[in-house]
């Protein structure tokens, strides 16, 4: 609570409990992820934001927000995003945990335990080889895989209908078809709010899928131009060096020339 600037004098302020809350608990050391939700110091206090890249050196590139530009922070700017919510500091996953046990009921924690002590002796779906009708080049893959929304559901769809399409279209509608995925579950979401479900958590996942997909198009650009720069200096890097190749082949032949007009000029 900000008292001002003057604290020469005691002041005792009478404070709703509801709005008293202790200071978060300390995190530790660990290394923050990409796509974690994190909190980012700035001058006017701690801005929710997520990771977008994991650089050296115990930096990160963090997004404040949509439409914002990433910006350079340090692991002691950052703390992992979390929440005062019923009497407790919660984290985002947390918060998306806890709605699927008021969804399923207490049902969905038994299931999880069973889970985590019973192995599975079937493979993993990720584990299981699938073919799909087109090869993944764009890097669009990686961000929509790392989204924590489309982990909560996860789907192996085999695409075998773009099978239809043309072979340079098939990647781009499998794109379209995970995105469309997304936004219906953001539209039964708004479903389930209309009759007073708390989607709060799960929306931001959405929202944060979103703004992501936004901020990474004006880095993929980016990256396209940065690889067209690199295709042509590299290019030039060729050229220039056969040239040299070119010129020590001519300058051994004149050296060799020169060696045979010495002798010639040694006998006259």
């Amino acid at each position: 609570m900000k008292l001002g600037h003057c604290w020469s004098s005691t002041r005792v302020w009478a404070v709703p409990y509801s709005k008293i809350r202790p200071s978060p608990p300390p995190f530790g050391s660990r290394a923050f992820g990409f796509m974690e939700n994190v909190d980012a110091l700035l001058e006017s206090g701690w801005c929710p934001s997520v990771v977008t890249m994991v650089l050296s050196g115990n930096r990160y590139a963090v997004l404040l927000g949509r439409n914002k530009p990433c910006k350079i922070f340090n692991h002691s700017q950052l703390r992992p995003s979390v929440e005062w919510s019923d009497g407790a500091w919660q984290t985002q996953e947390e918060k998306v945990k806890l709605f699927t046990v008021i969804l399923l009921g207490e049902d969905a924690l038994l299931v999880e335990e069973s889970a985590a002590r019973t192995p599975d002796p079937m493979p993993k779906a990720k584990e299981t080889i699938m073919v799909l009708p087109f090869v993944r080049k764009s890097p669009c893959w990686q961000v929509l895989e790392s989204v924590e929304i489309l982990k909560s559901v996860p789907q192996h769809p085999h695409f075998s209908t773009l099978l239809k399409c043309k072979e340079a279209l098939r990647e781009g509608e499998a794109i379209r078809a995970v995105i469309n995925f997304a936004m219906l579950i953001k539209e039964f979401f708004l479903m389930l709010e209309k009759y007073g479900f708390d989607i709060t958590a799960p929306r931001a996942k959405i929202e944060k899928l979103l703004s992501i997909k936004e901020s990474k198009t004006w880095a993929l650009e980016e990256l396209q131009v940065a690889e067209r720069v690199m295709a042509e200096k590299d290019s030039k890097r060729r050229k220039l060096e056969d040239e040299i190749v070119e010129l020590q082949r001519q300058e051994a032949l004149l050296k060799e020339e020169k060696v045979t007009e010495d002798k010639e000029i040694a006998r006259i």
